[in-house]
C-alpha cells in the first residue's frame, strides 16, 4: 500500500518545510476536488492518482467514491481505489461487498488489495486462501508475495519455499519486496521443521554459489545436523564469492557437533585464503570443534605467528584455546602473544591460557601477565603527538587519512593483503598494530614526513577560540584531503562543531 513518493522523499521534505494539518474545511474541499477528479477525469494517471491521495489522507466521505472506482475500465484506478479502502479501513465497511466482488477482478493488483481490505474488516484470511493461491500463481514477485503472506500458517510451509526463495533471490523484484519475501522464508524454514529439509539440500545444490545465505544460516541449525549438508558446505568454502566462503566456514562452527571431516577444509581455508576476514571464520570455526580438531595445532600455531592480519592471529589463538590442553604445545606461542600490539590477541592469549596451560592456571591468574596492564600515556596525542609522528613515518610512510583520538589514532594507508587493496592502522602506546579492514573517503595519497605533528596541540588550542568552546570536548583532529579530495588539510572536530586548517594550521573555516 505504497504510493510513488518514497518514503525517504517525504522525510527530506518534512525535514526543510514544516506543513500544518489541513484545517478540517480546507481538507473537505481537496477531498471534494479529488473525488471530482476520479469521477470525471478522462485521464487514467489522474483518476489513478485521486484515488491513491484519498486514502492517504484519510477522507472517509470517499468510501462510496472508491466503492465506484472499484468498476473503473483501467486497473491501476481499480487497484488503487481497493488499496485506499484497505488503508481507510472500518470506514470502509459499506464497500465490503463491491470488495468481495473485486477478488474476482482479472488484475492481480486489485484482488490483492482488496483481500488485504477485507481482511482488516475482520474476514479470516481462510476464506480468502483461493485469492492468495492465485495471487502465488502470478509471474511478478509482488503480487506472489501477497499470496505468501495470506498464505503462511494456513497452508504447510513446504508448499511456500519455492515462491518465497525465488523472490527473495529475484535480481527483478525491488529490494523491499526482495526483503519481504526474504522474511517469509527464514520463517519457514524453522530448524523445528525437519518436513524443510529436502527442499533446503535440494536448492543449495540447484543454487550453487548464488543467494544462498538464508539456506545455509537455516540448515546448520538443525539438531540433530544434517550430514547430508556438508559435503554442499565443503564445496561453498571454494566458492568465489568471498562473502559465501566467510558465511560458510562461520556457519559450520554453528552445526551441533561440528563435522570434524571439515577439518582439513577448513585449516588450508585459514591458511591461505586471500581474505583476512575468511581466514578468521576459518581459523575460530575449527575452534568449534574443541578437542576433535587437535590435528589442526601446528596449523593454528603457524597461522597465530606469521598472518599479518590481527584479526586472523587472534581468531588462530582464541581456536587454540577452545582445543584445550590439546594444544599445549602452543603455550610458548600464547604466553608471548601477551605482548602483541593488538589488544583483541593480547585477551584471547590471555584466555587461552587458562584452558591450554589449566595445570599451571591458578598460578597464572597470580602473575602481572594475567592483568595484561597497558603501558600508561602520560600524554594525550593532543597534547604531544611526536611519538605518533614517529612511527608513522617509519612504518607507513604513506596514507590516504590520519584519524587521531585522544589515545590512539588509526590510519588508512595501501594494503596489498586486503581485498580491496586497503588496510586500517591503530596506532597505541608506542606501537602499531593492523592491518584491519578500512576504506578511505579519498584515494589520493599524502606522506607523514611533509606535515607537521608538532601543530596538533596549536591547533586544538587553536579550534576552541575559533569555535567559542574553551570547555568543549574534542572528538578527534584528523590530517587528510578535503572533501572534494584535494589539498590536505587539517580538521578539529567537536561533537558539535569542524574547525578546518590548511597543512601549516591556517585557519580556512569554521562549521557549526
Amino acid at each position: 500500500m505504497r504510493g510513488t513518493v518514497t518514503l525517504l522523499s517525504l522525510v527530506c521534505i518534512a525535514a526543510l518545510v514544516i506543513i500544518p494539518p489541513l484545517e478540517a474545511k480546507t481538507k473537505q474541499q481537496e477531498a471534494q476536488r479529488l473525488m471530482k477528479k476520479l469521477a470525471k477525469s478522462r485521464n487514467d494517471s489522474v483518476r489513478a492518482d485521486a484515488a491513491w491521495q484519498l486514502g492517504q489522507m484519510g477522507a472517509t466521505d470517499a468510501v462510496p467514491a472508491l466503492m465506484a472506482a472499484l468498476e473503473d475500465k483501467h486497473r491501476s484506478v481499480r487497484a488503487n481505489a481497493a488499496a485506499s479502502l484497505w488503508n481507510l479501513g472500518e470506514a470502509s465497511k459499506p464497500a465490503m461487498p463491491a470488495l468481495r466482488k473485486a477478488l474476482d477482478d482479472p488484475y492481480a493488483g486489485v484482488a490483492g488489495n482488496a483481500a488485504g481490505a477485507l481482511v482488516r474488516l475482520g474476514v479470516s484470511k481462510t476464506e480468502l486462501v483461493p485469492v492468495y493461491k492465485r495471487l502465488l500463481a502470478e509471474e511478478r514477485c509482488r503480487f506472489r508475495l501477497q499470496g505468501l503472506k495470506g498464505l503462511s500458517g494456513l497452508v504447510p510451509s513446504t508448499l511456500l519455499f519455492h515462491d518465497a526463495l525465488e523472490c527473495s533471490c529475484s535480481a527483478d523484484s525491488k529490494f523491499k519486496d526482495q526483503s519481504a519475501a526474504g522474511d517469509i522464508l527464514r520463517k519457514l524454514m524453522n530448524k523445528n521443521d525437519r518436513n524443510m529439509i529436502p527442499l533446503i539440500l535440494e536448492a543449495l545444490k540447484a543454487q550453487g554459489d548464488y543467494c544462498v545465505t538464508d539456506l545455509v544460516l537455516s540448515i546448520v541449525q538443525y539438531d540433530p545436523p544434517v550430514a547430508e549438508a556438508v559435503p554442499m558446505l565443503e564445496k561453498l568454502l571454494k566458492s568465489s564469492d568471498v562473502h559465501v566462503r566467510r558465511l560458510t566456514a562461520q556457519s559450520l562452527g554453528m552445526m551441533k557437533g561440528p563435522p570434524l571431516s571439515t577439518v582439513p577444509a577448513l585449516v588450508k581455508l585459514a591458511q591461505s585464503d586471500p581474505d583476512p576476514g575468511v581466514r578468521k571464520e576459518a581459523a575460530t570455526t575449527i575452534g568449534d570443534m574443541g578437542e576433535g580438531a587437535k590435528e589442526a595445532v601446528p596449523a593454528l600455531i603457524r597461522i597465530a605467528q606469521d598472518d599479518r592480519w590481527p584479526k586472523v592471529r587472534a581468531g588462530a589463538i582464541q581456536a587454540l584455546g577452545d582445543i584445550g590442553e590439546e594444544a599445549r604445545e602452543a603455550i610458548p606461542l600464547l604466553r608471548k602473544a601477551l605482548d602483541d600490539p593488538d589488544p583483541a590477541t593480547r585477551v584471547n592469549a590471555r584466555n587461552a591460557l587458562f584452558s591450554v596451560d589449566r595445570e599451571n592456571s591458578a598460578k597464572f591468574a597470580k602473575s602481572p601477565e594475567y592483568k595484561l596492564t597497558p603501558t600508561v600515556v602520560s600524554k594525550s596525542l593532543f597534547e604531544d603527538a611526536s611519538a605518533l609522528a614517529q612511527a608513522l613515518s617509519s612504518k607507513l610512510p604513506q596514507a590516504f587519512q590520519l584519524t587521531i583520538y585522544n589515545k590512539y589514532a588509526i590510519a588508512v594507508a595501501p594494503e596489498a593483503s586486503s581485498a580491496n587493496g586497503y588496510g586500517s592502522f591503530t596506532y597505541r602506546n608506542g606501537a602499531i598494530s593492523g592491518p584491519d579492514d578500512g576504506n578511505p573517503m579519498c584515494k589520493k595519497l599524502f606522506r607523514f614526513a611533509d606535515y607537521d605533528f608538532s601543530l596538533i596541540p596549536k591547533l586544538v588550542k587553536s579550534a576552541r577560540e575559533h569555535a567559542k568552546k574553551p570547555n568543549g570536548k574534542i572528538i578527534y583532529v584528523a590530517l587528510d584531503r578535503s572533501v572534494f579530495c584535494s589539498k590536505v588539510g587539517w580538521r578539529v572536530c567537536f561533537e558539535d562543531a569542524i574547525v578546518h586548517y590548511s597543512h601549516k594550521g591556517k585557519l580556512e573555516q569554521v562549521i557549526q
